[in-house]
């Protein structure tokens, strides 16, 4: 492991799972995520675990959507990663239930996710939240008034699903560390 990456924790003792346990990333080609790809992929070499990566086609966005998936799929093949894809209609899903464009898509995307861990026996769930999107929930949380248990921020693990956890190694990062180390490694990633 790079020695400048001191905001990566390992997915494994946030979970407090044997760093042999398989991992599934939520894999959306973003900066963030693509350069937990490439911290996690480290790992897996150092620690003998299967990479799954995951991603989610929302069909919003057309042909960068498409654009994007086939990103995903390619960078998860280069670090030695299994890939998986998901899609849903999720604005004909949302008006179809009555819900939101954002809250339908959450639902389907970690239904996905779920289904790819079930499958796999995968325990371990990870998405690149990092300290600045921690920041911002906290202030969401406070302008919505929520009780002190809103104002704590995103926990670094927590259950999911029964038996499966969701957990953030780069919650400790701030967003111009994970930009620093994405140029200073040549990261590839896109944007939307």
């Amino acid at each position: 492991m790079n020695n400048n990456t001191v905001f990566y924790c390992s997915p494994h003792i946030l979970a407090q799972l044997p760093k042999s346990t398989p991992v599934l990333l939520a894999f959306s080609g973003g900066m963030d995520s693509s350069v937990l790809l490439s911290l996690l992929s480290e790992d897996a070499k150092a620690n003998g675990f299967k990479l799954h990566t995951a991603h989610f086609n929302h069909h919003i966005r057309g042909d960068e959507a498409e654009r994007d998936a086939k990103f995903c799929e390619s960078e998860s093949k280069r670090h030695g990663a299994i890939f998986h894809l998901g899609e849903a209609d999720v604005p004909h899903l949302a008006k179809l239930n009555g819900t939101s464009l954002e809250a339908e898509g959450r639902a389907q995307r970690y239904a996905f996710f779920e289904k790819i861990m079930r499958e796999h026996n995968i325990p371990i769930l990870v998405t690149a939240h990092h300290a600045d999107d921690n920041a911002e929930s906290i202030l969401l949380h406070i302008i919505r008034g929520s009780g002190l248990g809103g104002i704590s921020g995103i926990l670094p693990c927590r259950d999911f699903a029964d038996g499966l956890f969701i957990v953030r190694p780069l919650l400790r990062a701030e967003k111009k560390e994970i930009i620093e180390y994405c140029e200073r490694e040549n990261i590839s990633f896109v944007t939307d």
